[in-house]
């Protein structure tokens, strides 16, 4: 509306400039004076058309429409630019968050296998001192062993044979008549030992056993330690 008015104020300016009766030098100089305001007049009209025109052309109207579109898309895929920014820097910070647990897990293991490595080593020093204690069992229990047979054999030299010597051992170790017979049989005989006279044999709680003149007797159960069997067969009587 504004270009339509502009338009009509020039052509009222033109028809108001037409002189009825001038002189032909004056036509001339109001035509070219009105010429140069109609030039003035285009330029700015196109100026502002091409600021501020609205084009009813279907072909440029379909360019600005395109035009308005691809603005639009531009500005829709900018947003989505910016989104997919904003979505990687998220991912980048999850992906440092993920590189730090993993990390973590990793000390975390890495301290589990030492604690690992200190239990087995723990374990094999505890098997090496148990292997060590039952070495020095084993050494004791064949050094009791040794002991045993020793005895054994001190008594089959004072009882005489092998054959009575293990029957006299079975009937020790299975109380009965015969063997408590034999019991004070043998406590009948004496043995010297330094010089004194010693019983040699005591059957039951009740029978003593003397150590020299001036000591008190002594019952098997005071002295448990005391044997049945003279610890001197050499010099039995």
């Amino acid at each position: 509306m504004a270009q339509r008015e502009k338009s009509s104020v020039a052509v009222a300016s033109l028809s108001s400039s037409a002189p009825t009766a001038v002189p032909s030098g004056e036509r001339w100089g109001a035509a070219i004076g009105n010429l140069g305001e109609l030039g003035a007049n285009v330029e700015s009209l196109q100026k502002l058309l091409a600021r501020k025109a609205v084009f009813v052309d279907d072909d440029v109207f379909s360019k600005a429409s395109l035009a308005s579109e691809q603005a639009r898309s531009i500005k829709i895929l900018d947003q989505r630019v910016q989104s997919l920014e904003r979505e990687l820097d998220a991912a980048i910070s999850a992906a440092a968050r993920a590189r730090t647990e993993k990390r973590q897990a990793e000390a975390a293991q890495r301290a589990a296998e030492l604690h690992a490595q200190e239990v087995t080593k723990e374990l094999e020093n505890t098997a090496r001192v148990f292997q060590l204690h039952m070495e020095e069992l084993r050494a004791k229990q064949e050094e009791i062993a040794k002991r045993d047979s020793d005895i054994k054999w001190m008594c089959y030299a004072f009882l005489g044979t092998k054959e009575v010597a293990m029957e006299k051992l079975e009937a020790r170790d299975k109380p009965s008549q015969k063997w408590s017979k034999e019991c004070n049989k043998w406590s009948r005989r004496k043995a010297t030992v330094s010089g004194h006279p010693v019983k040699a044999w005591i059957s039951g709680a009740s029978k003593q056993r003397t150590f020299g003149r001036n000591r008190r007797p002594v019952t098997p159960i005071e002295r448990p330690d005391i044997r049945r069997i003279p610890r001197n067969p050499a010099r039995r009587v």
